[in-house]
């Protein structure tokens, strides 16, 4: 509730009316999670509805945009390469070529 800002009574009344994420039970106790509650604040707190219609959290991992952005162009990289490999092999005629599987 003090996350939000909002009274108890508030809270509970956006809880029943499901505009925000709903807790996790554990036996009497409501959990929520915070990186849920996180990413909904961040996504503008839309309305969750009834069913997460309207709002549903999936789980992720979040990484820094630099480790990513490197992971993406080393394989762009790869598929450069690959891809000169093949346009090479359709220029000198080649019509069929014999892949192997990587796993």
């Amino acid at each position: 509730m003090a996350i939000f800002g909002w009274k108890r009574s508030k809270f509970y009344e956006h809880l029943r009316e499901y505009r925000i994420p709903q807790p996790v039970e554990v036996g009497e106790t409501k959990f929520w999670r915070r990186r849920e509650l996180a990413d909904w604040v961040d996504a503008g707190a839309p309305n969750v509805g009834m069913r997460g219609d309207h709002w549903k959290w999936e789980p992720g991992v979040r990484m820094k945009l630099s480790i990513v952005h490197a992971q993406m162009a080393r394989q762009l990289s790869e598929m450069r390469t690959e891809w000169n490999l093949l346009d090479e092999l359709l220029k000198k005629g080649d019509r069929i070529i014999n892949l192997r599987s990587t796993q």
